[in-house]
């Protein structure tokens, strides 16, 4: 994934596109995942964590992480990476 991409469009789950900024990206042992944060709520401060598949042919496509425990060990590394004390 490269790391120009400042901004992608999302379905939600209406099937209405969304414009959200990738507000962070970072790996977890061989996962990587992104924290996007919506572009027209600039007052939402908190993002939603996606989980970056790579396919066989380069491409890329973001998930929602549906594994709790997966999750949680993210989240917790986003949080010790990105955050202020």
């Amino acid at each position: 994934m490269e790391n120009n991409m400042d901004t992608i469009i999302l379905l939600d789950e209406d099937g209405v596109e969304c414009e959200f900024e990738i507000a962070q990206r970072f790996g977890v042992e061989e996962n990587e995942y992104v924290v996007v944060v919506p572009v027209e709520n600039e007052e939402e401060e908190e993002g939603i964590l996606l989980k970056v598949i790579e396919d066989e042919e380069g491409s890329f496509t973001l998930t929602t992480v549906d594994d709790e425990a997966e999750y949680e060990v993210a989240a917790e590394v986003y949080t010790t990476l990105f955050t202020e004390e």
